[in-house]
Order: structure tokens, then C-alpha cells, then sequence
């Protein structure tokens, strides 16, 4: 499998339920409520062999039930296409004993079988289950999820270090990209900054002994008008901004796949490594395919939950054929094509479709095989379904070519409940 083909990806996202606590900074988890962006989950399985859920705690399961059938999302879980990864770990800071200047940079880790407990019973309370699907739809997502690693967040703390020790111009940038939120003319060259780490004595039974001491030197409060509690702060997120883009890179090396992401860590990863990010980012080829959904007028995906306008169970099947394998090729090199090129495609191919329904031979083979429906008993009420599922077998059979627009003109529409 070509590692372009797994993506490392979330789903989901918490939004705030309630602002009343926000200005106080006392936000709870009952203030949060999670949602699912269900399109993203159609184009992320169109566009890879394996998909790896990052979710948060598995809530989002209750909802893709909701959206799509207990059928269609056991189809998911049990085809082998999607796993799904429960980590929770990340850079956390704790500097409260320290001067102003000063962060005490670690990793956090949660562990893995609370979070996995705590989710799987989540799958109880969803409504119009019985016990037997719930306990199937359990084991089957149990199955699913990926094993922690015993060393969980320690490439991505070796990496920071690096960047720290080498005084890489990552380091600088993530600071200005947080500096814009204040001022978006910034640029690393308005500003100085000294980082680095500090060796201090701790007791061997100290909680705080893993964590580091890292020092920061700036003149940015100057440059931006901030105090020195300001300017702490900002390079506090910096750093966790940095932790986090590091996240991604052991995510790719742990699943030998690729990983969006988040909001203002593409540049850093430019800093990095600019050609390969583009060819990596899997966001990017979502805007690919995005694109060509536009140029070729196909159904979307609705974003109610209660809609039902996609067969999940459909989905997971042309995902896996060669049609689509060769689409996600094609994707690729499509940046430099233009829209009236693809338009072009696409539209040749659906002529050739229509020609070889309304062929001699497409007309023969589905009277013949509707005539045949006819004379089995009781076949009259299924005789319209059967003769639109034969225009698909004369499709299939006079139109042997798999790719990009066979895949956009036939398959991509079916997964819409109602598409033929």
C-alpha cells in the first residue's frame, strides 16, 4: 500500500455548547459537545485504502450511527477499512514556581484502557439499539482500535528538543504565527528570540522531575505593545503549537501513513519540508477532490445528522475497487489540469454511458434479461429495480475502464441513497 494511501485523520472536533463560562476561563466538559463532520468522513474513505480515526473518546460512534445505520457503520468497522486510535497525549506545560520567561515543557498521556472503557459504554445509550446489536457494535469497535505504544509521545518531545537545541527557524516562526494573532504584519525579522533549555535540580520523587525547563528571551512585548505575562504566554503556545506539529510526524512514522493539518501548521511544516508537505497533507487532496465534485456537478454530502443521503455499506465497497484506487492516482497529479480538461473527461465518459445503454446489444441484453425476471413467479413487482440494476451490468460490462472518470461517473454518485 502506498503510504499516501493511509490517512491519520480526526473526524470530529468539540464546539462550545455553552459561552457563559468562557470569559471566566472555567469551561467544563459540559460545556463541549462533540460534532462530526460527516462529509469529511465520505471524501477521507473515498481518498484512502485505510483510514485511522483519531477519536475523541469514541463519541463520535453514537452519532455516525445516528447518521448512517447501525448496518452501514458495523459495514465500516468490520471491512477492514477504518481503524480508529484512542491516545490521548500531547505536550502540556506547567510553570506556576517559575519566573515569567520560564515554561516546564513535558508530555502528558491518558491512559489507554480508561478512555477505551469509558467510550465503549458510551455505545449503550444510543437509541433504537437492542442488546444484541449493541453488544456486536461493541466488539467490533473494540477490534478496531489501534494498541498504545509504551513510549507514546516521546519522539514527539525529542523532536522539540531538537528544534530547541539546534536554534532551528521553526522555533521563531511558530512564535510569530502566534504573534499575528495580535499583529498580522509580523515577520521574524521584527523581532529577537533566545531559546533554550535549562538544567534545575529536582527531587527523584518530584511529579514535575520529567519535565523540562525552558528558557525564553524576546523583545516581541516591545514590538507588540504586550507584558511580560503576554509575551509568556504566547511563546507557551508556541511551544505546544511546535509539540503538536511534531504529533503529526509520530503519527506518520507509527501508521506508515499520512495525517492532516490543523490550522497553522502547514507553514511550520513548510519551514521543514515544503514540497513534501504538499504532497502529503491529505487536506490537500480532499481540496482536489472537492474540486472535482464542483467541476462535475455531483451530489454532496449533507451535514445534518439526520439526513440520509449517503449508503455507508456502498461506500466501504467502491472504496476498495481499482476504479478508485486509480481516482486517488489520478488526484494527485491534478494541480496542473485544468477545470475545462476535467470537464472534458468526465463528460466523454458519461456519453459512452448513455451510447452503451441505448445500444442495440445494451437494449437486447436488458429486454432479454427483464423477460427472463418476468417468468419467475412473482417477479412483477421486482422487474423496475432488476432492469436498473442491469443497466449498471451492460455499463459494467461494454465500458471496461477503470479510472478516475469511471469512478466519478458511476461509482461516486451511487453511494447517495436514491442515485442510480
Amino acid at each position: 500500500m502506498d503510504f499516501r494511501d493511509r490517512v491519520i485523520s480526526p473526524i470530529s472536533r468539540f464546539a462550545i455548547r455553552d459561552y457563559t463560562n468562557l470569559a471566566s476561563g472555567q469551561l467544563s466538559r459540559d460545556d463541549l459537545e462533540i460534532r462530526v463532520d460527516f462529509g469529511d468522513l465520505v471524501r477521507k474513505l473515498v481518498l484512502s485504502e485505510q483510514l485511522v480515526i483519531e477519536s475523541h473518546g469514541l463519541h463520535e460512534f453514537p452519532l455516525l450511527v445516528r447518521r448512517f445505520g447501525y448496518d452501514g457503520v458495523l459495514e465500516m468497522l468490520s471491512s477492514g477499512v477504518v481503524a480508529v486510535r484512542c491516545e490521548l497525549t500531547g505536550i502540556g506545560s506547567f510553570g506556576d514556581d517559575l519566573p515569567l520567561g520560564r515554561h516546564r515543557v513535558g508530555t502528558f498521556h491518558v491512559d489507554h484502557a480508561t478512555i477505551v472503557n469509558r467510550g465503549l459504554a458510551l455505545q449503550a445509550e444510543i437509541p433504537g439499539l437492542n442488546s444484541r446489536q449493541e453488544k456486536r457494535l461493541k466488539q467490533v469497535l473494540s477490534e478496531r482500535i489501534t494498541p498504545p505504544l509504551t513510549d507514546e509521545g516521546v519522539p514527539m518531545l525529542t523532536k522539540l528538543n531538537a528544534d530547541i537545541d539546534t536554534g532551528s527557524p521553526v522555533v521563531k516562526l511558530a512564535v510569530m504565527r502566534i504573534g499575528r494573532r495580535r499583529d498580522e504584519s509580523l515577520l521574524p525579522s521584527d523581532f529577537s528570540l533566545e531559546i533554550y533549555r535549562v538544567r534545575t535540580p529536582s527531587a527523584p520523587d518530584d511529579p514535575l522531575s520529567k519535565y523540562q525547563v525552558v528558557e525564553a528571551r524576546t523583545d516581541l512585548g516591545k514590538r507588540l505593545g504586550m507584558n511580560e505575562h503576554e509575551v509568556h504566554n504566547l511563546v507557551s503556545s508556541a511551544l505546544h503549537a511546535l509539540g503538536d506539529l511534531n504529533k503529526r510526524f509520530e503519527l506518520m512514522e507509527r501508521f506508515e501513513g499520512v495525517t492532516g493539518f490543523r490550522f497553522g501548521e502547514l507553514p511550520l511544516f513548510e519551514q521543514k519540508l515544503a514540497f513534501l508537505a504538499r504532497q502529503l497533507d491529505p487536506d490537500v487532496a480532499e481540496e482536489r477532490f472537492s474540486r472535482v465534485v464542483e467541476i462535475a456537478d455531483l451530489p454532496d454530502v449533507a451535514s445534518s445528522i439526520d439526513a440520509r443521503d449517503v449508503n455507508l455499506a456502498r461506500l466501504i465497497e467502491i472504496v476498495q475497487s481499482d476504479e478508485a484506487r486509480v481516482f486517488r492516482v489520478w488526484l494527485r497529479g491534478i494541480d496542473s489540469v485544468s477545470d475545462a480538461d476535467i470537464r472534458d473527461a468526465i463528460g466523454k465518459l458519461r456519453e459512452t454511458l448513455r451510447a452503451a445503454v441505448q445500444s442495440k446489444r445494451g437494449k437486447a441484453v436488458r429486454v432479454g434479461v427483464s423477460a427472463g425476471l418476468s417468468l419467475i413467479p412473482g417477479a412483477g413487482p421486482i422487474v423496475g429495480p432488476a432492469a436498473s440494476a442491469v443497466d449498471a451490468l451492460v455499463i459494467d460490462n461494454l465500458v471496461s475502464k477503470p479510472g478516475p472518470t469511471a469512478f466519478v461517473s458511476h461509482l461516486y454518485p451511487s453511494i447517495f441513497n436514491g442515485a442510480v
